[in-house]
């Protein structure tokens, strides 16, 4: 019998209240859920007692209402994710003129720093961070594009900073590797390595997204069960954590597993026989091919049910 349990991130559900979110995840028979830090499930200003990021005040009362509905439906908060590619938050951006790039990077570590706040409240003590993307410097008032080396170096610094703050409110940051469509900074394995020799904190662990590991193994050149297999045999135990989703390798499409070209056979095996015992936490898009309708409850319902069958028969 494996560990291993199974979550939804419950931006799946994004057009559901969250107590109703959780009630379908948790009927569908899943044993925890990744909190999404959008309206209205768990956006950061929804948490504040005013809009002020500065003080990053929290409203316990919504806090506390999270955490006994959470109880209510027997789900396990696995881990906070704030909203981070689709909203305004950058924290690699210079030379952003006319806009000030001091205030946009101040405002976009206070926004994880926040999200580090939320987790530790919830009593989750786990929050997802991601590399945003982007690509320009100014040079003799002349637009050029910075090497990778200039821009893991200043992903490195933001990062340092918000683990050094998660060390301090005993939080795990959950270090997602993205792919070359959604960073220019932590994207591959050497990337994802090197970011750990040089922040070496307890408090900083990684999470692997399925898709986005087909997605970059292709782009490298790799077999992606391969890719996979080095991932989890040089990672060990700063992998706690699994996002499982499905594409065709040419885009990060959030499928169900099954209805893209991933073999989830073999990516299973591998967990199996490295005795993982983390969430694999299904991350869905309700836009694209599963354009509302159908209903998200069937789709989460479906991949259990692969998933589930490839375990455990």
């Amino acid at each position: 019998m494996s560990d291993i349990k199974f979550s939804v991130q419950t931006a799946v559900f994004r057009f559901y209240p969250l107590k109703l979110a959780m009630k379908k995840i948790a009927e569908a028979g899943y044993d925890g859920i990744e909190l999404w830090g959008g309206q209205f499930h768990g956006y950061y200003v929804d948490f504040l007692k005013s809009f002020d990021l500065q003080k990053r005040e929290l409203n316990f009362e919504i806090i506390n209402q999270i955490k006994k509905m959470s109880k209510e439906f027997n789900l396990e908060i696995v881990c906070y994710t704030p909203e981070q590619c689709f909203y305004p938050i950058n924290y690699l951006a210079i030379d952003i003129m006319p806009f000030d790039e001091k205030e946009n990077r101040e405002r976009s570590i206070n926004y994880f720093k926040l999200s580090i706040d939320i987790a530790h409240a919830l009593e989750v003590n786990k929050v997802v961070i991601t590399t945003p993307f982007w690509l320009w410097k100014r040079i003799n008032n002349e637009y050029s594009i910075m090497s990778k080396e200039e821009i893991l170096l200043k992903a490195k610094n933001i990062l340092n900073e918000l683990t050094q703050y998660a060390e301090e409110m005993n939080v795990i940051i959950l270090l997602e590797p993205l792919t070359h469509l959604e960073t220019t900074a932590i994207e591959t394995l050497e990337d994802t390595l090197w970011i750990l020799k040089e922040i070496k904190s307890p408090n900083l662990k990684l999470m692997l997204d399925t898709g986005h590991i087909y997605i970059t193994a292709r782009k490298v050149g790799k077999k992606m069960e391969d890719y996979f297999t080095t991932y989890i045999k040089t990672l060990g135990e700063n992998l706690v954590h699994i996002h499982i989703d499905d594409n065709h390798g040419n885009a990060d499409e959030h499928l169900i597993p099954g209805d893209g070209k991933i073999n989830f056979k073999e990516i299973l095996k591998i967990l199996l026989k490295a005795k993982y015992k983390g969430y694999l936490s299904l991350e869905i898009s309700p836009f694209g091919s599963y354009a509302i309708p159908p209903k998200p409850e069937e789709l989460i319902k479906r991949s259990k049910e692969y998933i589930s069958k490839i375990l455990y028969t």
